[in-house]
């Protein structure tokens, strides 16, 4: 985790453990998805619930087994330039 950070995860699909919902996209400051897929489900089905928050894509490609170190890595570098530009100092 990041200490500066309080993070809630959801799932796009309908048999997601945690469907993505209005009420945790109104909860956001932004939005960070993975693939531009994501992205676009997102602005499509919940216009008004992303409003004008910033949606941040990774790029990563749905290749990776949950926790597989690879995707840890992945995520951690790519998630350097998203918290810079949300102004959020990196960890010590």
């Amino acid at each position: 985790g990041h200490r500066h950070l309080e993070v809630k995860s959801a799932g796009t699909l309908i048999f997601a453990t945690v469907p993505l919902s209005e009420t945790l996209l109104r909860w956001a400051d932004a939005v960070v998805v993975m693939g531009h897929n994501h992205e676009n489900l997102i602005r499509e089905k919940f216009e008004s619930a992303v409003g004008e928050k910033p949606v941040f894509c990774l790029d990563i490609q749905d290749r990776y087994r949950y926790m597989d170190n690879t995707l840890i890595s992945l995520i951690e570098n790519k998630m350097t330039p998203v918290l810079e530009s949300l102004g959020i100092p990196a960890e010590d």
